[in-house]
C-alpha cells in the first residue's frame, strides 16, 4: 500500500511538473521587446531570436546567415517601426497566409513550421501595418517564426 501511495505522489510530481514547464504563448510584451530590438538595429540578437525556418512574406528562409542579413540589412538601412500600436494579437489562423504572400512556399511554411501556442500579431505603425508571428521553437522559447509587410 506505502508503495502505491509513493508512486502515486511521483506520478502526481512528474504531471505538475511538465504542466510547469510548458510554455506560455508569446504575449503583448514579447512582441514589444521584438519591436524594441528591430528600432534598436540588435541584428545579432534578432537572429538568435528568429526560428531557423522563417517565413519572410512569401519567401522560407532556412540559413541563419541569410536571417543575419535581413537583420543586418534593415537595420542597416535605418527601418524602424515607429509608434507601434498592436492591432491584433491571436493565434495564427489558415487566412492568415494571405497576408504573407499566395504561393505554394507561404502555404507549405504554414502547414509545417507554425507550432502550436504561436501568437499572431498585426502591428500598426506610423507609416504601415505589419504581421509577426511568435511562437515556441526547439527548446519551448517563444521565436520569431514570420515577418510580414509592409500593408
Amino acid at each position: 500500500m506505502k508503495l502505491i501511495k509513493f508512486f502515486g505522489l511521483v506520478l502526481l510530481t512528474v504531471i505538475l511538473a511538465a504542466g510547469c514547464a510548458s510554455i506560455k504563448p508569446a504575449g503583448d510584451e514579447d512582441i514589444l521587446e521584438i519591436i524594441g530590438l528591430i528600432n534598436s538595429g540588435n541584428h545579432a540578437e534578432l537572429t538568435e531570436l528568429s526560428s531557423d525556418s522563417f517565413l519572410l512574406d512569401a519567401e522560407i528562409l532556412h540559413s541563419p546567415a541569410i536571417i543575419d542579413s535581413l537583420w543586418f540589412g534593415l537595420s542597416d538601412s535605418g527601418f524602424k517601426m515607429d509608434n507601434p500600436v498592436i492591432l491584433e494579437s491571436r493565434p495564427p489562423q489558415g487566412s492568415d497566409k494571405t497576408l504573407f504572400g499566395n504561393s505554394p512556399e507561404t502555404e507549405a511554411f504554414f502547414s509545417r513550421y507554425i507550432p502550436a501556442q504561436s501568437m499572431f500579431f498585426r502591428i500598426g505603425t506610423d507609416s504601415a501595418d505589419y504581421a509577426i508571428i511568435l511562437g515556441p521553437v526547439g527548446n519551448g522559447t517563444n521565436r520569431i517564426i514570420a515577418f510580414g509587410g509592409p500593408f
